[in-house]
């Protein structure tokens, strides 16, 4: 008898590629990070998916830290010490004050708030303290257990407002109110109301506080009309105003003023649209500033540091710079892009993404992308691209036409009617049709020469929320009609939609051959409802709800929701998920293809790829129905020493398929994995097996089946 060893098994997956396959997040562009944190042992940011990132290398790198608070929230103050940290978020799901005492791995709720609240945290001498809205108040609370129990302190008063700041002077606590000034000499536990004579009747309240040696506490306060300075050496009893501040410009609006080894920082905002935004620094306590003459070009929001790092939040991910040098360095390896993706498309052979912080194109997967110069400062929101050329347009006039990848842009609008405004496109290799409005109505305009010239035709009155062309026949949507033309927009036919939802509104869509794909809407409940018969019968698509968008590739149709991607293999007669590797409850904004791979842009958690093999059209010629949990007999049979083992999984599961000998025990596992609905072919090689009677069992969620083969040596 022949030794047992480890068998080798060898497979081959004949109608999918598919191991262990799933969604991969792109590495860029960056998107807007918001720095927490810093000091120097570790650094922590935000961004504005409000996911938490955590660097212990001095932002070099960044790994997300937020199992345990729920997304879509903002993260409105943060509070650390040692490895026990805070958060007090505000907005989406569960707002309130989390706590995590592993480093903001793992986070628990200590209490929930209303949504529309805001509150800080900060700790001072061990005992953290919370300001916001408790027991129908607005109060400061103190915890001794780290937000195990909270105390109410005392001497606050029923007409307290929400502290905007609490900070720790040299033997008092002070606490400071969009009108008012308080003062607490036994840390917190009691506090006095000052007068806070000196200060304008709409004062707005303290953005920086520091107490110098002695008694005099420094108050500024950022705002629209500049910085302000104010002093006092009476625990806020007495204030006087600085009226000779220097090195302010008065073209920005001030924020997020931090000490950074005893210098003063600011980030100045432009007043108006195009202007650059400013860093001001201050050694002598804000009373002069001078301009950091280097700066990243992304604008930033928020400024931390430690003793040789100043970290910059920006729209573009994080910046640092040594405190001695003016070089800054983007530090957001880790950090992806994680704003709203609001285009995708292919070119050659590079991908473009078009998201709130600009135009990016990259060619290699997982997207290091480079910059694109857009063609003016306006708002693009809208991108597509014909064989060879890139267009982008927005919300102000003009569609703008690149043919050497975004070297440099045209305006192709001026045959179109003057305030013309692009709502949707649509395209296939020689046609480009565009909707938007005009001023007597909304038109369907259309060009076979890559913009160069159109030809409009007047739609109706309504806009066009949707256009899609299919082998000559173009869908047009509004709000409450849908249209059809089989003459390139000469004339239209409107489908019958008294068999769809009455009440409800098409957002999205699109024509397949006769059948007419459309996303209905109550604004709180989105379904996808088809027709094969131009309008007669309406059929409800099951498996999903709340679409965002649907995209055809290939022969199959992808669905992208509130909560991942759905695919249908059936012509949308049916969906199953199709979200392996992707972020738990993801929003899906948009869905392409680019050469080898699906593409899925996001609200929230950038843009993420998967593999097309991961998918391979099924359809009746199949030789085992798509409706059927079937394991075939293996062939050959007998065999010696391989055979082919053919089945069919009706939905997507984690499938184990395994072969046991005849007393019952285990031989060998074949498959054990999730896989995507369709038909499998393996290969099992016995060559380590003595002759005998085998079984082999196939497993999906609930379902098994088992048969029997004979391997003859």
């Amino acid at each position: 008898m022949p030794n047992h060893k480890y068998f080798f098994i060898i497979l081959l997956l004949i109608t999918y590629n598919f191991n262990f396959a799933q969604w991969e997040q792109m590495e860029g562009p960056r998107g807007l990070a918001k720095i927490l944190y810093a000091d120097d042992n570790v650094q922590y940011a935000m961004t504005d998916s409000s996911r938490i990132l955590k660097s212990t290398d001095n932002g070099e790198s960044w790994t997300y830290k937020r199992n345990g608070i729920s997304g879509k929230t903002i993260i409105e103050s943060f509070a650390v010490k040692g490895d026990t940290l805070f958060a007090a978020t505000q907005s989406g799901i569960n707002p309130g004050i989390y706590k995590s005492e592993d480093g903001g791995n793992n986070w628990d709720l200590l209490t929930s708030h209303s949504s529309s609240r805001n509150y800080i945290i900060k700790i001072i001498n061990n005992r953290v303290f919370i300001s916001g809205y408790f027991d129908s108040n607005e109060i400061i609370k103190y915890s001794d257990d780290y937000g195990e129990s909270w105390n109410t302190p005392s001497g606050l008063g029923s007409d307290f407002d929400k502290a905007n700041i609490i900070t720790k002077g040299n033997s008092n606590i002070y606490a400071a109110t969009s009108s008012k000034f308080f003062f607490s000499s036994d840390n917190g536990s009691s506090w006095e109301l000052a007068t806070s004579n000196g200060l304008p009747i709409a004062f707005s309240g303290f953005d920086f506080l520091y107490q110098k040696e002695g008694e005099t506490i420094i108050g500024i306060s950022a705002s629209f009309q500049g910085i302000s300075i104010y002093s006092s050496n009476d625990n806020g009893n007495n204030w006087t105003e600085n009226s000779s501040i220097s090195g302010i410009s008065n073209l920005h609006y001030y924020n997020n003023i931090e000490m950074i080894n005893s210098n003063l920082y600011s980030i100045g905002i432009p007043k108006n649209l195009g202007d650059p935004f400013i860093i001001l620094t201050s050694s002598d306590l804000g009373n002069s500033w001078s301009e950091i003459s280097s700066k990243p070009k992304y604008e930033a929001y928020s400024i931390k540091g430690n003793s040789t790092k100043i970290f910059l939040g920006t729209i573009a991910g994080v910046y640092s710079n040594d405190i001695n040098t003016n070089n800054w360095l983007e530090t957001s390896q880790g950090i992806r892009f994680n704003g709203s993706i609001d285009g995708l498309a292919n070119l050659g052979s590079n991908l473009f993404v078009l998201s709130r912080i600009g135009l990016g194109k990259s060619s290699v997967y997982p997207g290091i992308f480079e910059e694109i110069m857009l063609p003016s400062y306006e708002n693009f929101n809208k991108m597509f691209a014909t064989n060879d050329a890139l267009f982008v347009y927005g919300y102000t006039p003009g569609l703008f036409r690149s043919t050497n990848e975004g070297t440099s842009w045209e305006n192709v609008s001026v045959n179109l009617p003057e305030n013309f405004n692009i709502g949707e496109f649509t395209n296939n290799e020689s046609t480009i049709f565009i909707s938007g409005s005009g001023q007597d109505g909304n038109y369907l305009y259309i060009s076979t020469d890559n913009g160069n010239n159109w030809n409009g035709n007047l739609v109706g009155q309504n806009y066009i929320s949707t256009i899609s062309e299919d082998d000559g026949k173009i869908l047009a949507m509004t709000s409450e009609q849908i249209l059809v033309s089989d003459d390139i927009g000469t004339s239209w036919n409107e489908l019958d939609i008294t068999g769809l939802p009455q009440g409800y509104q098409f957002s999205d869509g699109f024509i397949s051959g006769n059948t007419v794909f459309v996303i209905v809407s109550d604004f709180t409940n989105y379904q996808v409802y088809y027709t094969d018969n131009l309008g007669s019968n309406w059929n409800l698509v099951s498996g999903i709800n709340n679409y965002s968008t649907l995209s055809k590739i290939g022969d199959n149709i992808l669905a992208g929701t509130e909560s991942g991607v759905f695919i249908s293999y059936d012509n949308g007669k049916n969906f199953f998920e199709f979200n392996e590797g992707l972020t738990p409850n993801i929003e899906i904004n948009h869905i392409a293809s680019s050469g080898k791979y699906f593409l899925a842009g996001t609200i929230w958690n950038a843009v993420w790829f998967r593999s097309l093999n991961d998918v391979t059209s099924i359809n009746s010629e199949n030789d085992i129905s798509l409706h059927d949990f079937q394991l075939s007999q293996n062939y050959p049979n007998p065999f010696n020493p391989t055979t082919s083992i053919n089945y069919s999984i009706p939905f997507s599961d984690f499938v184990n398929l395994k072969v046991y000998d005849v007393l019952g025990n285990e031989v060998s596992t074949i498959i054990n994995e999730y896989q995507p609905i369709g038909n499998y072919k393996v290969e099992f090689d016995a060559s380590q097996l003595t002759s005998g009677v085998y079984f082999y069992k196939l497993t999906l969620g609930n379902k098994v089946i088992t048969n029997k083969m004979l391997l003859l040596k």
